[in-house]
């Protein structure tokens, strides 16, 4: 599955960012991602057909190596997603010259820098394969569109 998303964080952003949609903007906030302090090396960002913060929207980790720029919008294979109790999930995105098609196919490495994003873990949150992160994404589109009335 190949989604639009666009960066809201750096793997150097120290601090949080916050987008402003009345200025298509982003700003530095006052608080410590927590991305970078858990050692996290890749992007942050949105799925961007299912809206944008800090309106309901998705987010994507997005494992590259390449270098990208805040709100730059890209194409990226979603391969797996960390489905979170409190429904605030993280899908895995990489680009689409990426080796990897399936978060399964990750190295222990990459698993370890994700795991170590949420160290501790709440009943029923668990990390997705592809096939699994689709079915899930469908599921959540398919109901945020009844919930709108479509």
């Amino acid at each position: 599955m190949i989604r639009e998303i666009r960066i809201e964080q750096t793997p150097t952003s120290k601090m949080r960012m916050q987008y402003d949609p009345s200025t298509d903007s982003f700003h530095t906030t006052e608080y410590k991602s927590l991305l970078f302090e858990r050692g996290y090396t890749g992007y942050y960002g949105w799925i961007t057909e299912t809206g944008t913060p800090p309106e309901k929207h998705l987010d994507v980790l997005l494992l590259s190596d390449n270098e990208i720029d805040i709100g730059q919008k890209l194409q990226s294979r979603i391969i797996g997603c960390f489905q979170r109790s409190d429904g605030d999930h993280k899908f895995i995105g990489v680009q689409l010259d990426s080796q990897f098609s399936c978060y399964s196919e990750l190295s222990l490495e990459t698993k370890t820098m994700l795991n170590d994003i949420y160290p501790i873990k709440k009943e029923n949150e668990i990390w997705l394969t592809e096939r699994e992160a689709i079915i899930l994404y469908q599921t959540l589109q398919n109901n945020d569109r009844i919930s709108k009335g479509m």
